[in-house]
């Protein structure tokens, strides 16, 4: 099982953004996530950065990804999806259980 899953539509729209990225010398796709204690929802993120001391870096779909080792156990099994209707457009971070 991967520590993230990414879903085909994510991957599509992932890839498209990667390659200008690597160019600029951010070869990895950053996954976070900001608050969660306290009745505070948690804030989902990405991006392309450079990989640092304090990261877990892995593989998934393809993708070479990062994730601050502090933040591994709130991202652990979460899927990563894309949206593209008319009401919604944007990535979602889909958390494990549901």
């Amino acid at each position: 099982m991967d520590l993230i899953e990414v879903t085909p539509a994510a991957l599509e729209q992932l890839e498209a953004l990667r390659t200008a990225a690597a160019e600029q010398g951010n070869p990895y796709l950053r996954i976070g996530a900001r608050g969660g204690g306290c009745g505070v929802a948690v804030t989902y993120y990405l991006g392309f950065d450079k990989a640092e001391s304090t990261d877990q870096i892995f593989t998934t779909a393809g993708l070479d990804c990062v994730i601050n080792k502090a933040q591994l156990m709130q991202l652990q099994g979460i899927t990563l999806d894309y949206l593209d209707s008319d009401l919604q457009q944007g990535f979602k971070f889909i958390p494990a259980g549901r």
